[in-house]
């Protein structure tokens, strides 16, 4: 906390993301992201021989970083596409955090639109090429 105390009005931003040790122990980690680097700031380790973790295996993690980062009201958290669920959703929807999640496009998305989209739908092709005049 004492490394980021002068970044008040500036958008913080924390990386989550697991790592699985010797396929029997995943370590989630919330780290906040300088200068390239993720620097831990909260991590928990589990028996678990996946990467992909249940929400509420970091969910006390998210609310004491909340508590801890209360003085930053620009806060984006990214993640990976194991952390893409609807209790993720809502919990950052409540925090008002600002949010990244990397996604495979065969995902539905369920907006504001009457049915779901496939992601891939939402990316124009990649047929499309930008044009610069000379």
């Amino acid at each position: 906390m004492a490394a980021i105390h002068k970044w008040d009005g500036q958008r913080l931003y924390l990386a989550l993301d697991t790592t699985v040790l010797w396929n029997q122990y995943c370590m989630i980690h919330l780290s906040v992201i300088c200068g390239g680097r993720a620097i831990p700031l909260l991590w928990k380790v589990m028996e678990h021989k996946s990467s992909t973790v249940a929400f509420r295996e970091y969910k006390l993690m998210l609310r004491l970083s909340h508590r801890l980062l209360h003085k930053y009201p620009d806060v984006m958290l990214l993640a990976d596409r194991g952390f893409a669920n609807h209790e993720l959703m809502s919990w950052l929807k409540m925090s008002q955090w600002h949010y990244c999640l990397r996604l495979p496009c065969d995902v539905f998305i369920h907006g504001a639109r009457r049915h779901p989209i496939e992601l891939k739908y939402l990316c124009p092709p990649q047929s499309i090429s930008l044009r610069v005049n000379s």
